[in-house]
């Protein structure tokens, strides 16, 4: 007797391996999982296209620009050439992985250069997904080559998104597709309010067009594998856009260097936290998953001296049975960085130092401990 089929699981993003999808896309690892020209001229030489090769090592002399143009002109080159960066690829879509998609969600892709995550969302999420992009033919011949109907292309991208207006999207995804147009990494650069200015009002051009297309509980997932300078003025940039902090997934990306999915929405849950976008870089910067720093004693009271001034997010006192002791908690959040500490009237101190991006999950473990402190008959005697 034949058993009825499983109806297929909504959560298949966590059975489906990148590894696998982009195989099936024709895009296999070339090299040793970095874009090299020698990976990449050997492979096209096994196109077996009389002339080719020769025309790569004329682009290649031409620079970058020419380089890149090439083998995006033909989609069997730009399989090539995402095969010589297939770790990555494979890392931006586990990171996409990372964040829940609202039901029946509409969805903006956008890329650097080739939206070719644009497929592992639409079959991932099973939801449609719209392309702005600049290869709207490329992308086009590949929906059609793997029958994948529910990718349509448009040709636009940041900053300029007129081609969109009037459209309205649950979800947008950025990945690798915001650009500065500046190389350097210094961290007092960001901090200097005259450059950090010019950058921030950089990245608030490059993002205008973003908000309008926002549903009202749209979010934004922006992949990008910047440094902690470069995440300031961005977060501060779509903050000025009325879009705000809402997750934070942090993943290595091996030798490809740390990239980082944050999540931005217009409704994004209330936060405590008086600077979320240095607390998101400064957390960018010590690195995640990033184990807190815990102290006893003296050194916990002399790392409570040097939040002296602070601003103090959470003050909870509790007393214990007969008014027997007292327990002060705090939680402080200065220049990015986050301090828990806790006294008792026995002597004793405790202290956690982290990133300020860890302060809402202390927020919610002091309210819950309030609901039930650990010892009986303690009871709550002050609150901020």
């Amino acid at each position: 007797m034949m058993k009825p089929k499983k109806k297929r699981d909504s959560s298949s993003h966590n059975m489906l391996k990148p590894e696998a999808f982009f195989r099936r896309l024709g895009i296999k690892p070339i090299g040793k999982g970095e874009i090299a020209k020698s990976y990449l001229e050997k492979a096209v030489s096994r196109l077996g296209e009389p002339g080719l090769v020769e025309a790569l090592q004329h682009v290649i002399e031409q620079g970058p620009a020419r380089f890149v143009a090439f083998f995006h002109s033909r989609l069997d080159l730009a399989k090539i050439y995402y095969g010589g960066a297939f770790e990555a690829l494979c890392q931006q879509a586990r990171l996409m992985g990372e964040f829940d998609f609202p039901a029946e969600s509409r969805v903006l892709y956008m890329d650097g250069i080739l939206g070719l995550h644009a497929f592992w969302v639409a079959a991932t999420r099973n939801c449609p997904v719209t392309v702005a992009d600049n290869c709207p033919k490329l992308l086009e011949e590949l929906a059609q080559q793997v029958g994948e109907s529910r990718v349509s292309v448009i040709d636009a991208s940041l900053p300029d998104l007129e081609a969109l207006r009037g459209h309205q999207f649950e979800v947008v995804v950025l990945c690798q597709a915001l650009d500065y147009g500046y190389d350097g990494n210094s961290l007092d650069e960001f901090f200097d309010p005259q450059k950090a200015k010019v950058l921030q009002d950089k990245m608030e051009e490059c993002i205008a067009g973003v908000e309008p297309l926002l549903a009202p509980q749209g979010r934004v997932i922006v992949i990008q594998d910047w440094d902690a300078a470069v995440w300031l003025p961005t977060a501060r940039a779509f903050e000025a856009k009325h879009l705000r902090i809402s997750n934070a997934v942090f993943r290595s990306g091996g030798q490809w260097g740390r990239e980082v999915a944050v999540v931005f929405s217009k409704n994004g849950p209330p936060s405590p936290l008086k600077d979320h976008p240095l607390a998101l870089a400064v957390s960018v910067g010590m690195g995640q998953p990033f184990i807190p720093l815990a102290f006893e004693g003296i050194t916990a009271d002399s790392l409570r001296r040097v939040f002296e001034g602070a601003s103090i997010l959470m003050l909870v006192e509790l007393e214990g049975p007969d008014g027997q002791g007292r327990i002060r908690s705090e939680i402080l959040e200065k220049d990015g960085f986050a301090l828990l500490y806790r006294s008792s009237t026995d002597g004793s101190s405790k202290a956690v130092l982290s990133a300020a991006v860890d302060i809402p999950g202390w927020w919610d473990g002091i309210v819950d401990g309030e609901k039930a402190p650990v010892t009986k008959g303690w009871k709550l005697i002050e609150r901020n």
